[in-house]
């Protein structure tokens, strides 16, 4: 009687053993996975070699590239109904559960991707690059926002406490969510639209105008009205260095027009 209770507890464990392996899933082979999303029932996971879905738990697998044409796939975020990917040729948005995907690289001036994050209506995109960019306006346009982050390589992207993380070649930065202001509207008008960012600002200013607005003189005053510095907006973007000026407030006035617009030296 020992001897057959032995027997299958042996059984069982042998059995349990077996059940506890790991088992690999068909329909992704010789590719290396750089990251996975979940949305609804679907799992996604880019690899060097494209994207691939799941719809039975990762049974199976086939690949959901139409549209995406540049890959590998290093990247993949979720707002919503729409999935977003980071490839080697910059971002893709699938708003039909990866059916099909349309290229969003308006602003996007370094397309090799390497992290992508959402918080928010704000999306964030590091690259192989260095480079940092931001949309606001759901991946429609970006805009660069390195100012002081001097790095080779951005290889990772993380929110906590309403901080964000920058992993680079060199180490790791922070900066508050707070200060990721893109631009500050003054005008109705699309046609004499004129943004700042960032702002606050520490280095570099950001003069992002239409282009009914180029060719216009520009005047920095401080609280009291005085001119700090001037000069003539001769493209739609404009870098004004600010490192110099003391901590404070300041208004940036366009000669000829009434926009006004304020920005904080930190």
């Amino acid at each position: 009687m020992k001897k057959v209770i032995l027997f299958f507890t042996l059984l069982t464990i042998t059995i349990n053993s077996l059940t506890a392996q790991w088992q690999s899933t068909d329909g992704i082979y010789g590719a290396d996975i750089r990251c996975t999303v979940v949305s609804g029932t679907s799992i996604f996971i880019g690899t060097t070699r494209g994207l691939y879905q799941s719809v039975d738990n990762g049974k199976t697998w086939v690949g959901a590239n139409d549209g995406l044409s540049k890959i590998p796939v290093y990247a993949l975020a979720i707002s919503g109904t729409n999935i977003f990917a980071g490839t080697y040729g910059g971002v893709y948005l699938s708003t039909n559960n990866g059916g099909n995907w349309t290229e969003l690289n308006s602003g996007l001036t370094d397309t090799n991707v390497s992290s992508l994050i959402i918080n928010g209506t704000n999306i964030f995109v590091g690259t192989f690059g260095g480079k940092l960019f931001l949309s606001t306006n759901n991946a429609n346009s970006w805009t660069a926002i390195n100012d002081n982050l001097t790095t080779k390589s951005i290889t990772e992207l993380f929110i906590n406490d309403n901080t964000m993380f920058v992993g680079t070649n060199i180490g790791v930065f922070k900066r508050s969510l707070n200060t990721f202001r893109v631009g500050i509207k003054d005008a109705s008008s699309d046609e004499f639209n004129c943004t700042i960012y960032p702002n606050p600002v520490s280095n570099v200013l950001n003069i992002n105008c239409s282009n009914a607005l180029i060719g216009r003189k520009y005047i920095v005053q401080n609280i009291l009205g005085e001119a700090i510095m001037s000069n003539i907006l001769e493209q739609s973007l404009t870098l004004l260095p600010v490192k110099e000026l003391s901590s404070g407030i300041y208004f940036l006035k366009l000669i000829n027009s009434e926009k006004t617009i304020k920005f904080i030296k930190q």
